[in-house]
């Protein structure tokens, strides 16, 4: 209670003093439906959406709409979105929910977010109703002469805990992800494995208490400067998740330091990216389902 009385006193003082972040509704992709988790790839964009029931039969229990999709859009020099469509690869293929994905500099390599549904008698009860369990798994998808092949990420394990959300660093050599394996400090946490001589990732190490809370930590992003973003719902913040930022690499962060508003508000604020950097300005894309 003492930290939510603390969120709405802080809360308070950051809208009398907004940040100079300006917010644009990407009004061209955007829709009544779900529409999250921005991702540019050169001049490309990839985000996850909720496909229009007429083209997708199969729904997701819980909100009555299509299992969610990966779509992919082109940017304009102002970094605004042209009109998407579901991306033509193997990964959207899967029967269940798809993204979000991360890529490699290149865009050779994706790491994509996929759910694992559960067996039948796998089932968990919410609300009077009982679901089958699920569990988030990161599969990576390597492009060969156009054909994208998939091999799971050595570390999932649905049986016992999620894996997703993957970030990579601009070298290439360190892999971030979110997961509840054990060993974190609550919920989940931000975890990274390191590329090793054989081209394997090692073994997943926890990110640290400078960023990872009791609470929740997902959709990771970090740019070439060594800055993180993530969001929490751990950490003082406005409500719901906040997205915040920490400096450093692999286990030895700076203390998470929340964005303010208008970057944060009431609702759930996440997958803040950066695009393009200067002296002055930085562009990129986040999501939220505030009003």
């Amino acid at each position: 209670i003492t930290a939510l009385v603390q969120g709405c006193d802080s809360a308070i003082v950051w809208m009398e003093n907004p940040t100079t972040h300006t917010l644009r509704n990407e009004a061209s992709v955007n829709t009544a439906m779900a529409e999250f988790g921005a991702y540019a790839v050169g001049d490309n964009v990839y985000y996850v959406g909720e496909p229009d029931a007429v083209m997708f039969k199969n729904v997701y229990g819980w909100t009555g709409n299509p299992f969610l999709r990966v779509y992919n859009t082109k940017r304009y020099e102002n970094n605004g979105l042209q009109q998407s469509n579901i991306a033509e690869a193997t990964f959207n293929s899967e029967p269940y929910h798809v993204g979000p994905i991360a890529s490699n500099k290149e865009g050779t390599t994706l790491y994509v977010t996929r759910t694992h549904a559960g067996k039948e008698n796998e089932k968990e009860k919410e609300d009077r109703k009982r679901y089958r369990t699920k569990n988030l798994e990161l599969y990576i998808y390597t492009n060969d002469n156009g054909t994208w092949n998939a091999s799971p990420f050595a570390y999932n394990n649905v049986k016992e805990y999620s894996v997703g959300h993957a970030a990579l660093s601009v070298d290439g050599e360190t892999l971030y992800f979110v997961s509840n394996m054990p060993g974190g400090q609550g919920g989940t946490d931000i975890w990274y494995c390191e590329r090793l001589l054989n081209g394997e990732w090692g073994q997943p190490q926890n990110a640290g208490p400078m960023i990872n809370s009791k609470g929740d930590e997902m959709f990771p992003s970090i740019t070439k400067e060594g800055t993180l973003y993530f969001s929490s719902n751990g950490w003082l913040g406005m409500g719901n998740l906040d997205v915040f930022t920490s400096k450093g690499s692999k286990g030895q962060w700076s203390k998470a330091v929340n964005m303010h508003f208008p970057v944060n508000s009431a609702g759930d604020d996440f997958a803040y990216t950066v695009n393009d950097m200067t002296n002055l300005t930085e562009v990129g894309y986040m999501s939220s389902n505030r009003k």
